[in-house]
């Protein structure tokens, strides 16, 4: 049942696991139980859903598995092994392990194919060999509960799941140089929210006010956020109208930071008032010859700006790097929000001379977005990585376009782990005082 090529996107996976894990923890047989594979990696896409259960008793623990209240259909039950159909054809396959050697099953099935190879090759080359149920030296088998342990006997640091692609990480654990990896508490902004503002875009608009979204930013424990809606429709509005929007909109931002200030002086804070201050931002599109969507005179209402392609997907790398950097270029511009374009199982990526957009970002200190939303997560893990070894700088936005769609930024900080970014690399780890100095 292995190797169909329906693909679904992280959220979704790790939703449906969530759901089938929290079911399995209320047997009282069972200890532990954890995604495996591609999305304990937390990959952009996961195919079928593994997951590992810990439990001395496997028949008990497999019976639970396959009563599980939301399954459309058992496909079949070992003795330590189960698998499940869920509805949207999503397939849960299940791994019984005792405590005592739990450490070794997840670890044997979490890496990519490249990265158990290349673990194996190493050991045996230190005279031992690996398996789902331990290490073994001189054919003695020693178990593990822990993956700690057994990365440790192998002589490395443990290696983060994200990590786990035969990219370089099996010899930065065995040289101790690991990164410190980006975490979700180290996020004190989200850079891409758009509210209900009435801007008159052709784009979506946003469900929620600006009033409820700094809300659910209090509840997050942000110190700052962006507004960042798109750009006025540039085919209904002449450029006066344009500027126009954008004023009433920078009133509106002005008023609500007056706002946090009077609350501050009056020392009317509460648990729930983090956030310092919002930025007026905007999504600009940048247009098929490179020029943005707005007049120049209406950037300078602006705090600073993203830019993004939505339109013409199709251009030669050379004309679609040109374009890019001439959008690049503007002073205002700080962010190139969801740089591929790519849509998750729908749409591939444009084509962009990367090195060349890197080394003009280092130059001009411009940003790479990651965009959470679940069907972007983009910038992609193997572009950040490029990224982060060029020393440019990446923000997360989740492109929220409803307060609860900030939820999302997990999947945005997954990315990050995976292209190894640490919190010094993402502008929003920064307290507020540091990203005013960072876009000024």
């Amino acid at each position: 049942t292995k190797g169909r090529t329906k693909r679904h996107i992280l959220p979704y996976a790790a939703a449906n696991a969530g759901l089938v894990i929290e079911w399995m923890l209320k047997s009282k047989v069972v200890k532990r139980a954890d995604p495996l594979g591609s999305l304990r990696r937390q990959a952009a896409t996961v195919g079928d859903i593994d997951i590992a259960v810990s439990s001395d008793n496997p028949k008990e623990a497999l019976e639970h598995f396959v009563n599980y209240p939301k399954k459309s259909r058992i496909l079949e039950k070992g003795d330590r092994t189960a698998s499940i159909v869920l509805p949207g054809d999503v397939q849960v396959d299940c791994m019984v392990q005792p405590p005592d050697s739990y450490g070794a099953l997840l670890q044997h099935f979490t890496g990519s194919k490249h990265h158990n190879i290349a673990l194996r090759e190493y050991a045996i080359k230190h005279g031992m060999s690996l398996s789902e149920y331990g290490i073994k030296t001189k054919g003695k088998l020693q178990k593990f509960a822990f993956e700690e342990k057994f990365y440790k006997k192998l002589g490395m640091d443990w290696i983060p799941p994200e990590l786990r692609e035969d990219a370089g990480e099996i010899e930065a654990a065995v040289s101790h140089k690991l990164p410190e990896l980006v975490e979700l508490k180290d996020i004190k902004a989200d850079l891409q929210i758009h509210s209900d503002f009435d801007i008159e875009t052709s784009h979506d608009v946003g469900e929620s006010s600006m009033e409820e979204i700094i809300k659910k930013a209090d509840e997050l424990g942000y110190e700052y956020i962006a507004f960042t809606e798109h750009n006025p429709s540039k085919s209904k509005h002449n450029e006066n109208q344009i500027v126009d929007i954008l004023k009433r909109k920078r009133e509106a931002v002005d008023k609500l930071n007056y706002s946090f200030v009077k609350r501050t002086k009056e020392s009317r804070i509460t648990a729930h008032s983090r956030v310092k201050k919002v930025f007026n931002s905007l999504e600009i599109d940048i247009l098929p010859e490179g020029g943005l969507a707005i007049p120049e005179k209406a950037l300078e209402l602006l705090d600073f700006a993203l830019v993004s392609i939505h339109s013409t997907f199709r251009l030669a790398r050379g004309p679609m790097t040109k374009r890019v950097l001439a959008a690049l270029a503007y002073p205002k511009v700080k962010i190139f929000a969801h740089p591929t374009a790519r849509k998750l199982n729908m749409r591939e990526g444009v084509e962009l001379n990367w090195p060349e957009i890197l080394g003009f970002c280092k130059k001009e200190e411009k940003w790479l977005e990651i965009n959470a939303e679940p069907m972007r997560l983009d910038l992609p893990d193997t572009l950040v990585r490029e990224a982060v070894k060029a020393g440019v700088k990446l923000t997360l936005g989740t492109d929220a376009h409803h307060q609860e769609a900030m939820n999302n930024m997990l999947f945005g900080v997954s990315v990050a782990r995976r292209g190894w970014a640490t919190k010094d690399d993402i502008v929003n780890s920064r307290s507020l005082k540091e990203f005013e100095k960072m876009i000024h």
